[in-house]
């Protein structure tokens, strides 16, 4: 491992107390951090300040995705304005050491109110376009009425569309579906799974062949070719042993059944039916891995590889945040580099793992460590890779102010 010298933390100590619009005191320090990174073994990117001229009173960023797309690399992220509970997306591309904002304005905040309950995702599709999903409702109401809107950078758009169930939606090259449950969990009822294309008339009910129609949990992804990849768990009403995690994929023109595991063959983890699984897909091409947890400090690894699904760790310890309750759930936490399952590290309440600066990778049955950041002022904040590359986010401490969020650079990992 290669360690950071006095000087880098001095340095970056230094030009995280200056703000972003000043451009001659951002200019040359912004190569002096850049060169210092790269004497270190680390390759940068840029940073993200948390100073916008643009977003007055701003001050938390955080990175949402990065994208290698025909050689550029795309980005996105996340400032949220002070006091006010209100998020702005910003999108672009990484170039010659700096960030490229691009003129597109990102929909994802219908009210700046805290009366408004919020999930927004976003993410770019194999064409580098940002594309914007968010569910909502007034926290309120007694209904609990949800709308999803959507847009994204190629001109798609839905707005405040009436859906009383949960949609994972993707876009490639302005063709959006979506997957959605009609019913959220409820005592022994698990909700229905429906398919959706997005068109002129709106959307549209497109049958799954093949489809259990009662899940437990699901995700939906879409790759860079377009190829569609629905994981999902079933269990039978009042036995849930019967249950079987599925993954199926759709090629443009239909459905077919890639594979199936029961869920007692996942032997370390309880099958608990009033504890339905989560489960997360992680973007790897047409080879996407698929992980299935039911507490936040252990999962089971299975994979697609290309002809059927596997099951390749179970019962693996994950460095989790004990302050976040699924924190596998986000886009930053996992990705895949070098074909195998990749992380950061977080404070791990069990004491198995205490480390903010070092990338894991599992090997077996546990992750292992990959590379150290041996500066005690960078605190990794994500990670990203197109499985050739890996890209990290680093938080950089503030020495000026405490309370105010630190910058954020993006280096990678060589």
């Amino acid at each position: 491992m290669k360690r950071f010298a006095i000087a880098l933390l001095s340095l970056m100590v230094v030009v995280s107390c200056k703000k972003e619009t000043d451009p001659a005191a951002t200019e040359e320090p912004q190569d002096e951090v850049a060169e210092a990174y790269e004497k270190a073994g680390f390759g940068y990117l840029g940073r993200y300040d948390t100073y916008l001229p643009d977003v007055p009173g701003s001050y938390y960023i955080t990175p949402l995705d990065i994208r290698n797309v025909n050689g550029k690399l795309f980005a996105s992220w996340q400032i949220e304005q002070a006091f006010y509970g209100s998020f702005h997306i910003y999108s672009g591309y990484l170039e010659g050491k700096k960030f490229v904002k691009s003129d597109y304005e990102a929909c994802g905040d219908p009210q700046t109110s805290s009366a408004y309950r919020r999930v927004l995702n976003h993410e770019f599709d194999g064409q580098g376009n940002l594309f914007t999903t968010y569910r909502y409702r007034d926290n309120t109401s007694l209904s609990a009425t949800w709308f999803h809107s959507f847009c994204s950078s190629s001109g798609q758009v839905s707005m405040d569309e009436y859906r009383q169930y949960q949609m994972d939606i993707a876009e490639n090259n302005q063709f959006v579906t979506a997957v959605g449950a009609l019913q959220q969990y409820n005592g022994y009822e698990l909700p229905d799974l429906r398919y959706y294309t997005y068109g002129i008339s709106g959307w549209e009910d497109v049958p799954v062949p093949g489809l259990k129609p009662k899940i437990q949990a699901y995700d939906y992804y879409i790759s860079e070719n377009g190829n569609g990849f629905l994981a999902y768990t079933d269990a039978q009403q009042g036995d849930a042993t019967n249950g079987n995690m599925y993954l199926a994929g759709f090629n443009g023109v239909s459905w077919v059944n890639l594979g199936s595991i029961p869920l007692l063959e996942v032997r370390k983890l309880i099958v608990n039916y009033f504890e339905p699984f989560e489960v997360r897909i992680v973007r790897n091409g047409d080879q996407p891995f698929i992980v299935l947890f039911r507490e936040n400090n252990t999962l089971a690894v299975l994979e697609f590889d290309g002809v059927s699904l596997k099951l390749i760790a179970d019962n693996v310890p994950y460095p989790y945040n004990p302050t976040q309750p699924f924190t596998v759930t986000t886009k930053t936490d996992l990705c895949v580099y070098n074909s195998k399952l990749t992380t950061y590290g977080f404070g791990n309440s069990l004491g198995i793992l205490d480390d903010p600066r070092s990338v894991y990778q599992l090997n077996g049955g546990s992750f292992a460590p990959l590379k150290t950041l041996n500066a005690s002022n960078l605190t990794l904040r994500g990670v990203y890779s197109d499985n050739t590359r890996l890209w990290v986010a680093c938080e950089v401490f503030r020495a000026d102010n405490g309370v105010i969020r630190s910058p954020v650079d993006i280096i990678e990992i060589n």
